[in-house]
């Protein structure tokens, strides 16, 4: 069994993704024009996005999104462990 690859790429004003030869806008539901950063989930078809305001969530592959958290400071990295499959790692600043 061969399984496909599927890329997606981090911009500034926001994410695309390669579906065969075209790219796909995937930021639905991020209502901001900077993502900052991205993790998937290592075990589910999750996938979380920062911009420097807000978390969201996103459960269809990145199809949609849902703002989950609005921290005070802006954020930097996502980390998922794969050791602690419920634990999400912020990274802030300034």
């Amino acid at each position: 069994m061969q399984r496909k690859a599927k890329v997606i790429f981090l911009l500034f004003f926001g994410l695309l993704s390669l579906t065969g030869n075209a790219w796909e806008k995937r930021s639905n539901g991020i209502n901001e024009l900077e993502v900052k950063a991205i993790a998937i989930h290592p075990t589910k078809n999750t996938l979380y996005a920062a911009s420097e305001n807000n978390l969201y969530l996103s459960e269809d592959k990145g199809k949609n999104f849902t703002r989950i958290f609005n921290p005070a400071k802006k954020i930097k990295f996502i980390d998922l462990p794969q050791s602690s499959p419920h634990t999400i790692n912020l990274a802030s600043g300034q």
